[in-house]
């Protein structure tokens, strides 16, 4: 049975990159959005654990990818061929449009916060004077002792935002070359260095429900979710 081939002609690498370009300034554009819709659906002050959880299942997700990507490699040839590349790379791209339609199905004026601010501004209205200065000046105690240093509360999206800008700087640096460390160290397959991606989500996974739970207890304060959970609550 002959195998699928892409037409040499189809090697445009300057199209992948306005691909990529695209793609990356899609999710640029969708993730936030996403996040907040999320954020405002939970009430605040309970979010990590759904935030652990939501993680926990997109890094499963991810899993898939993986091994959808060594059945395409088994099947066309486990070597690093460009044309055998392209064939995965279009097929993990054309797999990510289909979620793309259930986006309009979301609704913001669903979400808890939505409603809870509708629910709230008429008693807020009616509320005398005196109460309306007591909680000042309790709001203002409390951001007196909620600050390190000085930093405060107002902080802390902006520290999150300089720590997660490092660090994806450093992923991006690293995580992208580690195929190519692969192939030319050890000499691994697209198959092999795919399997290696299966099983990193897994330890992932494991790791952010056991931080969650040591976050919890007291003993770890650094995990994923719970950096987003605090983001969203600032």
């Amino acid at each position: 049975m002959p195998r699928f081939q892409i037409h040499p002609s189809f090697n445009h690498m300057p199209l992948l990159y306005v691909v990529f370009a695209l793609w990356g300034l899609f999710f640029a554009i969708q993730v936030p959005a996403l996040e907040a819709l999320f954020a405002d659906s939970i009430p605040q002050g309970k979010r990590a654990y759904p935030i652990t959880i939501r993680y926990v299942l997109t890094t499963v997700a991810t899993i898939v990818g993986p091994c959808i990507c060594v059945v395409l490699f088994q099947v066309e040839g486990d070597s690093w061929n460009l044309w055998e590349l392209q064939l995965v790379l279009m097929v993990g791209m054309s797999l990510g449009i289909p979620p793309l339609f259930l986006l309009f199905f979301f609704n913001d004026d669903l979400a808890y916060e939505n409603s809870i601010k509708t629910a709230v501004v008429a008693p807020k209205e009616t509320q005398p004077l005196v109460a309306l200065e007591a909680s000042s000046s309790a709001s203002n105690m409390e951001s007196e002792h909620n600050t390190f240093l000085w930093f405060g509360p107002r902080h802390v999206p902006y520290l999150l935002f300089t720590s997660d800008f490092i660090i994806c700087n450093g992923a991006g640096l690293s995580i992208n070359f580690f195929p190519v460390f692969f192939q030319h160290d050890y000499n691994m397959t697209p198959s092999q260095v795919n399997l290696l991606w299966v099983a990193q989500p897994l330890l992932v996974v494991v790791l952010s429900l056991v931080c969650h739970r040591c976050a919890t207890s007291g003993f770890m304060r650094c995990s994923e979710p719970l950096r987003t959970s605090l983001l969203m609550d600032y």
